[in-house]
This record gives structure tokens, C-alpha cells and sequence, in this order.
């Protein structure tokens, strides 16, 4: 979320844009990111491994922020990762 929270305050800072146009990006940024499983995730049993891919894909989370996970699960999430 501090990635986005930096884009934010960057598109809000930008002396070169009107203040409506900073509106108007900000709005569509946050309505797009709100969206990314890095800023909001339900969590359930059955959705664990998929939510866990989702932040990996959207750079969320590495695969070093699995070390206190199973051994099992870090190797089936890097098989699941891979084309």
C-alpha cells in the first residue's frame, strides 16, 4: 500500500498538472489500485494459495516474505508461479 501511497502523493505534488487534472488522475488511481489484492484481500481456507499467488503477481509480497510458512507450502506456491 506504500507503493501506492507514493504514486498518490507524487500525482498530488506535480506543479505541472491544474488541480482538477490531479483530481481526476487521483480518483482513477485509487479507484484502479483499491481493487489489487495488495490493498484489500478476503481471506478464506479454500482461497489461501490463490490470494497468496494474486500478492506475489501484483509484487504485494516476495517470496521471501513466505520464510515463516511450511516448507511444503513455499515449494508448491514457486511451482504454482511458474509458466
Amino acid at each position: 500500500m506504500d507503493k501506492v501511497n507514493i504514486k498518490l502523493i507524487k500525482l498530488l505534488s506535480d506543479e505541472k498538472l491544474p488541480p482538477s487534472e490531479k483530481f481526476w488522475k487521483a480518483e482513477k488511481l485509487i479507484f484502479r489500485e483499491k481493487k489489487s489484492a495488495g490493498v484489500i484481500v478476503e481471506m478464506s481456507r479454500s482461497m489461501f494459495k490463490i490470494t497468496l499467488l494474486k500478492l506475489l503477481n501484483e509484487k504485494a509480497i516476495t517470496l521471501e516474505d513466505l520464510a515463516e510458512f511450511s516448507p511444503e507450502l513455499q515449494e508448491e506456491i514457486k511451482k504454482l508461479q511458474e509458466p
